[in-house]
């Protein structure tokens, strides 16, 4: 810079202006001026020159300083992001989520948010108040749509203003639109969750939250694990554990139920894998019993009494997939969908149906089998089958002796005849009386005729006689010989006996003894055979040679 005047106070102003210039923040860098000062002593106009030139400078950089701090209108072309995310149907009475995203310059800010609802061109609902900030420009808003709002579309409308430090505001508006729908008819909703009586629905347009007493909720049919549900919407359907259920009480068959939407109450119809198959007047439930901690109690004709920490309920054996794996005596071991049962045979109605000498035909509430008596003592009968040997009473089948013939008995009963050997039951012979003997079994005394157990003189000792029978030997003395009959007395009494049943040991002998001259005979005949043979080679081979 040049300036024309010689006066040194306008210097020293214009160097002290000069570093108040450059310590400013001006929007004008000025470099340091080269002065250059030519003076003219009592020069008038050149200090006015100096004085205008002074205030022309001071009013170019004051000038922006001052508007500095006064609000100032948009940048042209510069505006706030505003994003809104709605859904796109909605429903009475669903708990609906807009979301609003702000944003200058590509980075979330905060500003100050308007919102409104709109509804066919006018507005419904200021919902500015429900404006909550998640985060950093981010906000939700939380709205319960009313249950009497009209079908129909609605828009959102959204405002923000944004202020920045030096004075600079931005503003933006965004809207977004939705469906508002009366019925989930047609859409496939699934109810997923039930939590403080609000809703998790699904649908084929997406995910809704609605409280359940609002839409008036109740309960029309169940089949098997899912459930039919009526609302002022439509049909739902869910899963019953959606449902909350919980047992109340267990009476007999009559199971009690506790859900989100009411008293269940129904008759136990079979216990399957755990699964607990109820019938009530919607339909059949099926519910899972694994935490009741079940026992079992009794049987009692076929019925099972299983004890659990909310009652008892009796179920019949069959409806419990039962299966006979296991006979013990009088015990039977039972397989079930809830465990190994054991209990008597007469609880599973064990019914001998038919008996054909020793085999018998054995009905059961589990099923039918074969089996074999083994034996009869005292008064149990033990019959052997593919699970195990049992026992049974013979008063039960009303088993009595009927005849011996050799080591066999045959018994009568009320299914049909037996036919045993005289060991297995425990058969002996107590008591001869003439052609009579009387045995005593397991299951009684029996009278036969002596041929019956094939008694008979085996050996004979000058009067000391050994008898044999189906029933064992004994010994006697022989009293008196009448003809062919001997009477012997023995230490269960005196019997006639034929003589002729004796055969003695000596014609036996004799037998075996002519027996050995026959071999000894037939042996020599042979050796003489052979030699005569080979004599006759023998000449002929001398003759053939001469």
């Amino acid at each position: 810079m040049h300036i024309i005047g010689s006066d040194y106070y306008f210097l020293k102003y214009i160097q002290k202006f000069e570093i108040r210039f450059k310590s400013t923040k001006g929007l004008l860098i000025v470099e340091k001026p080269v002065m250059k000062i030519t003076t003219c002593k009592n020069s008038i106009s050149s200090k006015t020159i100096w004085l205008f030139l002074i205030t022309l400078i001071e009013l170019a950089v004051l000038t922006p300083m001052v508007q500095a701090g006064l609000p100032t209108n948009p940048v042209p072309g510069t505006k706030l992001d505003i994003d809104v995310d709605v859904g796109s149907i909605y429903f009475p009475g669903e708990k609906a989520e807009f979301y609003i995203l702000v944003s200058l310059s590509g980075n979330p800010v905060n500003a100050e948010i308007e919102a409104t609802l709109y509804y066919e061109g006018t507005v419904y609902s200021k919902v500015t108040n429900l404006v909550d900030c998640v985060d950093e420009g981010l906000y939700r808003i939380s709205y319960t749509i009313p249950y009497n709002a009209s079908r129909g579309t609605y828009s959102l409308v959204v405002e923000g203003c944004y202020n920045i430090c030096d004075g600079k505001t931005f503003d933006g508006a965004a809207l977004r639109s939705y469906l508002l729908s009366e019925t989930l008819n047609g859409l496939e909703a699934w109810l997923s969750e039930i939590r403080d009586d609000v809703a998790t629905i699904r649908t084929d347009v997406g995910t809704i939250k609605i409280s359940m007493e609002g839409i008036n909720a109740r309960l029309t049919e169940i089949d098997g694990r899912i459930a039919i549900i009526e609302t002022k919407l439509g049909t739902i359907k869910t899963d019953i554990s959606n449902l909350e259920l919980m047992l109340v009480s267990i009476e007999k068959n009559v199971v009690t139920l506790n859900s989100s939407l009411g008293i269940i109450q129904g008759s136990i119809m079979s216990i399957q894998d755990n699964i607990l198959i109820i019938k009530n007047g919607l339909g059949i439930l099926q519910l899972e019993i694994n935490d009741l901690n079940v026992y079992f109690s009794s049987i009692h004709d076929s019925l099972l009494t299983i004890e659990t920490e909310i009652g008892k309920m009796e179920v019949n054996l069959t409806e419990i997939n039962s299966e006979l794996i296991e006979l013990n005596n009088t015990t039977a071991t039972i397989k079930t969908d809830l465990g190994t049962i054991e209990t008597q045979i007469e609880n599973i109605q064990f019914d001998i149906t038919n008996i054909h000498e020793n085999t018998t035909y054995i009905n059961t509430i589990l099923g039918n089998m074969n089996g074999t008596i083994q034996s009869i003592q005292e008064d149990i009968i033990t019959i052997n089958t593919q699970l195990g040997d049992i026992q049974v009473k013979t008063d039960s089948l009303n088993v009595t002796l009927s005849e011996i013939h050799g080591s066999l008995v045959t018994l009568d009963s009320a299914v049909g005849q037996m036919r045993l050997n005289l060991s297995q039951i425990d058969a002996q012979l107590i008591k001869l009386n003439g052609n009579m003997a009387t045995v005593q079994t397991s299951i009684g005394e029996i009278e036969t005729d002596f041929s019956n157990i094939e008694l008979k003189i085996s050996n004979m000792e000058g009067n000391i006689v050994e008898i044999e029978t189906t029933l064992g030997n004994l010994e006697g003395i022989i009293l008196d010989i009448e003809g062919d009959l001997a009477l012997v007395k023995t230490d269960i009494g005196e019997i006639k006996v034929l003589l002729d049943s004796y055969k003695p040991s000596v014609q036996k002998d004799q037998t075996t003894l002519w027996i050995l001259l026959i071999i000894f005979a037939t042996i020599v005949l042979i050796t003489n055979i052979v030699f005569l043979i080979k004599y006759h080679r023998k000449n002929l081979v001398t003759k053939s040679e001469n």
